[in-house]
């Protein structure tokens, strides 16, 4: 059975983790208004093709139904949720298994480092792992965090239109 996020029986990557300024865990149903709220913005359906627009609390439940995996991204002080980080294991070509990582962030709480933070801290968690992403190389901000934190372009298209395969090279 396959959603729209093409995850759907895919194993969970499932943690717990802290940060300076966040905390992130495995989403819940209970979480499905607060992850409507800080996802029903054009600047993130738009983006997202398996994200509907609008987007609210059913679609929100669905989301976290259709795959374990995905993490709020909370901010530590007052656990308010801003963001969300999906870490998906699946196959690859060769018979082995990878990690595809995805992420967004509330527009009210962009470009204040929230999304390489929590971004590294999983990136931390899952050493030693095969992970890669998908991104649209037009989405320059996320195509410029990717790329800081250790994702190399890999030439190859990603699984979902217009997007390109980065996979994470860790630092030596």
């Amino acid at each position: 059975m396959h959603d729209r996020t093409g995850l759907t029986g895919t194993p969970p990557v499932a943690v717990r983790l802290v940060t300076a300024r966040l905390r992130l865990a495995p989403l819940a149903i209970a979480d499905a208004a607060e992850l409507a709220a800080v996802t029903d913005h054009p600047i993130i359906t738009g983006r997202i093709d398996f994200l509907s627009s609008p987007f609210g609390p059913a679609q929100a439940r669905a989301l976290i139904e259709s795959a374990p995996g995905f993490h709020g991204i909370r901010l530590a002080a007052d656990g308010q949720l801003i963001g969300l980080l999906g870490a998906h294991r699946g196959p690859t070509d060769g018979g082995g298994s990878a990690i595809e990582i995805g992420y967004w962030i509330g527009p009210a709480f962009q470009r204040c480092g929230y999304a390489r933070e929590a971004l590294t801290a999983m990136l931390r968690a899952l050493h030693g792992e095969i992970v890669f992403a998908e991104c649209h190389p037009a989405n320059i901000p996320s195509w410029s965090l990717l790329r800081a934190v250790g994702f190399e372009p890999t030439g190859r298209a990603g699984k979902r239109e217009g997007r390109e395969r980065l996979s994470y090279v860790p630092p030596a």
